[in-house]
């Protein structure tokens, strides 16, 4: 009798912070939610910048820096941010961003090796 065992290999998103720091997301469906909440909550910090409140952008940023930790473990912001010289709120908006399309491009990468193996069923429920 044949024995399944699983294999995850090519299920994790490699993040390369300017050859500095890196870290695996792996790819998954909570993953990929956690992700769109982090987005969503980082668009709604931005909006608040535009608000005559003077701490508004050390807000945006803490905030940030506690999505980093939320997705790689603590104290991952500020090491993934220890690569600008004086990093601002616009620059961990830039890493939030290219961690999504990084992770987005993986997810799809791996969806469509499954779709060619015949695993993933299309939108009418078929293989």
């Amino acid at each position: 009798m044949a024995t399944f065992r699983p294999n995850t290999s090519g299920r994790t998103c490699t993040l390369n912070f300017d050859d500095k720091v890196k870290f695996e997301l792996p790819l998954h469906e909570n993953t990929a939610r956690k992700l769109g909440e982090i987005s969503q909550r980082q668009a709604e910090e931005l909006t608040r910048l535009s608000q005559t409140d003077p701490t508004a952008l050390d807000k945006a940023y803490n905030c940030s820096l506690d999505a980093l930790d939320e997705l790689f473990g603590e104290n991952a912001g500020a090491e993934i941010m220890s690569i600008f010289e004086n990093p601002s709120v616009f620059d961990v908006a830039d890493v939030l961003t290219y961690i999504g399309n990084e992770y987005k491009s993986a997810y799809a990468s791996m969806m469509n090796a499954h779709k060619q193996a015949g695993v993933v069923p299309d939108q009418r429920g078929r293989r």
